[in-house]
């Protein structure tokens, strides 16, 4: 009975820690309207990577369960994002959720210091609100270094969203742990009953 009572409450300890796995997502957005013009650009794309791990265990990952957002190979939770050489870029992120099958909402701004050694300084920076509609809202570039003074891009209707798992996640040690006490506890009971056969 001490045994049975033992195992059961290891098997609930492996389950308890086992729930939450970290997972990596691709994400894109592509077609977006260019607020100065009113065209619909449907090639024009934004897209990253994010890591998270639904600690609550509720299907809605958040920003306090976040634990990478890549955005332009930047991580936006690192306030000094990338630094040295000739580049120095600024990063944030303050609001972030998904929920699958939903839309990828997030808050992020940045920035790319390019001092060039002889060469003209450029500083390019972004004010990303995904997703909006209102052309008011939506991406806002500075971006001299590609001939563009400023570009702002609203989100709308037509915009696509596509994500997908970057890998499947691997089983933390805990899952195997719950595993070999299941694979033990069947041995154990084949075994039993092969005595009394």
């Amino acid at each position: 009975m001490i045994r049975k009572l033992l195992c059961a409450a290891l098997m609930c300890v492996g389950a308890a820690s086992a729930q939450a796995i970290e997972q990596q997502y691709h994400w894109s957005y592509t077609g977006f309207t260019d607020v100065d013009t009113g065209r619909f650009l449907k090639s024009e794309q934004m897209w990253g990577d994010f890591v998270a791990d639904d600690a609550n265990g509720d299907g809605q990952l958040t920003l306090s369960e976040l634990k990478s957002f890549t955005y332009l190979g930047l991580d936006h939770l690192q306030s000094e994002c990338a630094s040295g050489g000739v580049l120095t870029a600024w990063c944030s992120i303050s609001g972030f959720s998904y929920k699958q099958g939903g839309l990828l909402n997030f808050d992020i701004r940045g920035g790319k210091d390019f001092d060039m050694p002889g060469a003209e300084r450029f500083v390019s920076t972004w004010d990303i609100h995904a997703p909006f509609t209102s052309a008011s809202t939506g991406i806002d570039m500075h971006d001299p270094m590609n001939g563009s003074s400023h570009s702002s891009y609203a989100f709308t209707a037509d915009t696509k969203f596509s994500i997908s798992p970057a890998i499947v996640p691997v089983p933390e040690p805990q899952a195997y742990l719950m595993f070999g006490i299941g694979l033990l506890g069947v041995a154990a009971a084949a075994r039993r009953r092969g005595k009394r056969a």
